[in-house]
C-alpha cells in the first residue's frame, strides 16, 4: 500500500492528471452517484451542457431520428412477422395500436393504417416466407441501430473503432434484441390481465390493469435503455449503477415529453395545415427527434457522473486511470 506517495497518471490525449499525497480512499474516488456532493452535481450539470452544446448532440439526436422513421416500418414488420405466429391476427391489431397509444394522433392513425396492411400481408405469406422477411426487416431496421450506437459513441466521447463485421454484428444484434423486447412486452401485456383476473377475480377495475400495463412497459424501457447505455458506446462496459440514473432519468423525460409533444399537437400545433398530406410525417419526425434527443441526454449524463469520479466505474477489477479501456472512465475534469 502507497501512502503520502507522489502519484501521476498521463493519459494519452493532451493533458496529464496528478494526484499528489492523497490516501488511497481518496484516489479509489466516489463508488457511485448516490455519493455525490451538491458542488459535485453542479459540476456534472456544467459538464452535461458543455457535452450536448460542444458534440452537437441536438443535430446528433435529429439525424437519429431520420433513419429511427426509415426503420419504423421494418422493425414494426420483424415484429409482426414473428408475434404473428403466436397469436390470432385480431389480437395482434389489438395489441399492436395499443402500443403505439404513446404517439401523436395524426402520426398515430398514419402507423395504424400502414400497421394493418403489414398484418394482412403476414397472414397470408407467414408460413412460406417468415425467414426472407425477417432477414430484410433486420436489415432494413438496422440503419436506426447503426445510428443509435454512434450517436452513444459521441454522448461517451468514444471514436468508433469496431471493425466492419464487429459493427455489422453490433447492429443487427441491437435490431433483434429490440424485436426480442417488444415481443417480450407485448407478451407480459398480454397475460397481465389474465393473470389479474386469477389472483383478484374481478374486483380489479380495469384502469388498474391498464396502468400496471403501462408502468411493465416503462420498467421495460428504463431496462433496455441501461442495457443501450452499458453495452452500446464502444468502449469496456461501465458498471450497472453508473448507467442506471441516466436512464432513469431519460425515461421520466420521455414520458413527460411524450405526453406534452402529444398535448401540443393536438391543441396548438397545425402541422396538417402547414405540411398538407406531410403532416403526420413530420409529427412522427419530430417525435422520433424528442425521444433520440432524450435517449442522448441520458447518456450525455451518465459519462459525466463517471467523468467525475477517479475510482474505476468499469467492469471487472480495478484498473488505474488510463488502463480502463472507456475516455470517461480514463480521464476527470480539469481542475
Amino acid at each position: 500500500m502507497l501512502k503520502g506517495a507522489d502519484i501521476a497518471y498521463h493519459v494519452d490525449l493532451g493533458f496529464s492528471i496528478r494526484v499528489d499525497n492523497v490516501s488511497v480512499s481518496q484516489r479509489e474516488g466516489i463508488r457511485g452517484p448516490h455519493r455525490f456532493s451538491l458542488k459535485q452535481w453542479w459540476s456534472v450539470a456544467k459538464n452535461i451542457a458543455h457535452t450536448v452544446q460542444s458534440n452537437n448532440l441536438s443535430l446528433v439526436a435529429a439525424g437519429v431520428a431520420f433513419y429511427f422513421l426509415l426503420a419504423v416500418f421494418p422493425l414494426f414488420a420483424g415484429v409482426i412477422s414473428l408475434y404473428g405466429l403466436l397469436i390470432s391476427p385480431a389480437e395482434l391489431t389489438q395489441h399492436m395500436n395499443f402500443l403505439i397509444s404513446v404517439l401523436p394522433q395524426d402520426s398515430r392513425f398514419m402507423l395504424e393504417q400502414q400497421l394493418l396492411k403489414l398484418i394482412e400481408k403476414s397472414d397470408q405469406a407467414l408460413s412460406f416466407s417468415l425467414v426472407v422477411s425477417v432477414a430484410l426487416t433486420v436489415w432494413g431496421g438496422s440503419k436506426g441501430a447503426q445510428a443509435l450506437l454512434i450517436a452513444c459513441n459521441i454522448s461517451y466521447r468514444e471514436s468508433e473503432n469496431r471493425s466492419f463485421l464487429s459493427a455489422l454484428v453490433a447492429r443487427i444484434v441491437l435490431t433483434l434484441s429490440t424485436i426480442a423486447v417488444i415481443i417480450f412486452a407485448l407478451l407480459l401485456i398480454t397475460f397481465l390481465p389474465e393473470l389479474i383476473t386469477l389472483v383478484f377475480g374481478d374486483i380489479m377495475p380495469s384502469f388498474v390493469t391498464d396502468w400496471l400495463s403501462w408502468l411493465l412497459l416503462m420498467v421495460i424501457f428504463n431496462l433496455g435503455l441501461a442495457t443501450l447505455y452499458r453495452y452500446g458506446p464502444h468502449r469496456r462496459a461501465p458498471k450497472w449503477r453508473w448507467v442506471s440514473l441516466g436512464s432513469v432519468v431519460a425515461t421520466l423525460l420521455w414520458l413527460i415529453a411524450s405526453y406534452g409533444f402529444s398535448e401540443y399537437v393536438s391543441e396548438y400545433a397545425s402541422y396538417n395545415q402547414t405540411y398538407g398530406s406531410m403532416g403526420s410525417i413530420v409529427i412522427l419526425l419530430m417525435w422520433f427527434y424528442l425521444s433520440a434527443f432524450i435517449i442522448l441526454l441520458g447518456a450525455a449524463m451518465n459519462a459525466s457522473l463517471e467523468f467525475h469520479t477517479e475510482g474505476d466505474s468499469t467492469i471487472g477489477p480495478d484498473r488505474p486511470i488510463g488502463k480502463r479501456g472507456a475516455y470517461v472512465a480514463d480521464n476527470t475534469p480539469h481542475e
